[in-house]
């Protein structure tokens, strides 16, 4: 049986999914209307990872037999002016999700709660690429994002992202 503590951070926890897919929906349509459609089908992309991750941690809560409490999901309130700003937002909002499954891998561990500690495994392995990916193209931004021909590019590698 789950804590309470830690059914609340679940919880929790897929408001912060579904509230990242929102946030990069939003980045998405700006990159979009701006012109930059590879931009704008990366962060489609990762848009529906962050579901699945929502998906993910509501299935943990089911078969612990814990009732979903979907909660409302706030406005984005980051807005891009240049190209930099929304990778560079990405990148730390990712950190922000490390940091939040972090937490609850931690108040598992202090409960001796093995089930949750092996789940969040997983996802805390997967903040180590979401990371990884979110500062490479921060760092490919900034090598290249000035110069429109290799934002072209950069913009077209992204387009390919499957």
């Amino acid at each position: 049986m789950l804590t309470e503590k830690i059914q609340e951070l679940l919880q929790e926890q897929i408001n912060r999914e579904f509230y990242s897919a929102y946030l990069y929906l939003d980045f998405s349509n700006h990159y979009n209307e701006v012109g930059l459609d590879g931009f704008g089908h990366w962060y489609y992309l990762q848009a529906k990872e962050e579901m699945e991750h929502a998906r993910q941690f509501m299935d943990y809560l089911h078969k612990m037999d814990v009732k979903v409490q979907l909660k409302a999901i706030a406005q984005p309130d980051k807005k891009i002016k240049k190209v930099l700003d929304g990778v560079e937002m990405a990148l730390e909002h990712e950190r922000f999700i490390t940091a939040s499954i972090e937490n609850i891998y931690a108040v598992a561990h202090e409960a001796k709660d093995y089930k949750t500690l092996d789940f969040i495994q997983g996802l805390v392995r997967e903040q180590v690429e979401e990371e990884d990916s979110a500062r490479i193209l921060v760092d490919k931004v900034k090598a290249y994002g000035d110069d429109p021909s290799s934002l072209y590019l950069l913009n077209q590698e992204l387009r390919g992202r499957a």
